[in-house]
């Protein structure tokens, strides 16, 4: 989670237009989902920073989408 608010930051949504909550909100969202369900969970006996984890990590930051400007004509 400190990974993608370092990667895009906290940007301000606007409720109308956005699509989704700010990285903030599901930061929250997220980590009151792990207190309130995962309490038990042990997460240091977790493996961290594999090479799978690197190797799949690498293949979804370089087959993100580009962001594409669309230009909209308003016909009168």
């Amino acid at each position: 989670m400190e990974s993608c608010r370092q990667e895009n930051g906290d940007h301000r949504t606007n409720v109308f237009w956005d699509n989704h909550d700010n990285n903030a909100t599901r930061r929250s969202y997220l980590m009151a989902e792990l207190k309130n369900n995962y309490s038990e969970t042990d997460f240091s006996s977790l493996k961290k920073d594999s090479d799978e984890f690197h190797r799949i990590s690498d293949e979804l930051r370089t087959s993100r989408p580009t962001k594409k400007k669309v230009k909209v004509k308003v016909g009168h």
